[in-house]
């Protein structure tokens, strides 16, 4: 049976104490499952707008009420609680969404999906977002409060772009006026159109970027393990010296076997002299491993372009290792 506007009102009013405290559970508990997905690290400035949650105004309800003609109950309103991600990457929504959809305690629906919408008409450039429908386990206790199932919040997550059309396009114009010019139209559908192309390829960049730290961080991380077993000391998590050599040559290495460079240690007459010269800024660090193989195979280049004076001492003293003059 329809309900009446003074009826879907009082509706609202009363289960707006319960709505609130939904939404606010879900922002923390979506928060703290994203932060356990991918990191404390890369957990820091993940969300580009802090995650926040709102009730939908009494007016806003009321213009969707009379826009829907019927309802039986206010709760059929599924947005009356809403929640807000904004990311920077396409590719950061789809963490957010495996993480709503796979948590066990609340139902999940997916109301849009961008996605949907360009397979559906693939010519349009409109209003992009990613928008879930949870609802709770019934008895679920929150603050003293039992929730039912019927209690939702609609969550939408979006990139930082598709929150700027959102904000000019959709929420001051679309909502606002009733006819809108044809050469704001072609505006709109050109904005949309550079900003899923900008999207492409920063997720390209961003993808090639993640590449090249992966292969620094082994590189790295084998250094460290040459080091180790060579002088018996655990290479310093804080070691700047490696890094900074590293950086400087790593053209050099790109088809280079890693353990061709941790070779350049194997003979015991170097792992000595290695811990007996610890407390040499060079040879306390696992850059001096690299060193090695850098001055018996690119001597010049690595004596043109050495990034650090300070080091000179530890470089010379490889080259003499190695019987190479440094003059």
């Amino acid at each position: 049976m329809k309900i009446s506007r003074d009826q879907f009102l009082a509706e609202m009013r009363a289960n707006a104490p319960l709505l609130e405290l939904w939404a606010c559970e879900s922002v923390k508990l979506i928060s703290e499952m994203v932060r356990a997905e991918i990191g404390p690290e890369r957990f820091e400035g993940f969300f580009k707008i802090d995650p926040r949650y709102r009730l939908k105004t009494e007016e806003s309800a009321l213009k969707k009420f009379d826009h829907w003609g019927v309802l039986e109950s206010a709760k059929e309103m599924h947005d009356l609680a809403g929640a807000r991600f904004v990311v920077l990457l396409r590719t950061d929504l789809q963490i957010i969404e495996n993480v709503i959809k796979g948590f066990s305690g609340w139902s999940t629906a997916r109301v849009r999906h961008f996605e949907d919408d360009v397979d559906d008409d693939p010519v349009v450039f409109d209003y992009q977002s990613i928008h879930l429908l949870i609802k709770g386990s019934r008895g679920t206790t929150i603050d003293g409060h039992i929730l039912t199932d019927d209690v939702t919040c609609e969550i939408q997550v979006r990139t930082m772009m598709q929150h700027a059309y959102a904000e000019l396009c959709h929420d001051k114009i679309y909502k606002n006026f009733r006819s809108i010019p044809p050469s704001a139209k072609r505006l709109v559908a050109r904005s949309m159109a550079l900003m899923e192309t900008t999207d492409s390829i920063f997720c390209e960049t961003a993808k090639q970027l993640e590449e090249v730290a992966a292969d620094r961080n082994r590189w790295l991380e084998y250094l460290a393990g040459v080091y180790g077993q060579a002088t018996q000391q655990n290479a310093s998590s804080s070691d700047l010296v490696c890094p900074v050599i590293f950086d400087r040559f790593q053209h050099l290495l790109e088809n280079v076997i890693l353990s061709d460079v941790g070779a350049a240690v194997n003979a015991p007459v170097v792992r000595s002299r290695m811990v007996d010269r610890l407390s040499d800024k060079l040879f306390s660090s696992a850059g001096c491993v690299l060193t090695y193989w850098l001055v018996e195979n690119h001597f010049n280049e690595t004596k043109r372009s050495w990034p650090d004076e300070s080091l000179l001492p530890g470089l010379q003293l490889v080259c003499a290792d190695l019987g190479v003059s440094y003059e």
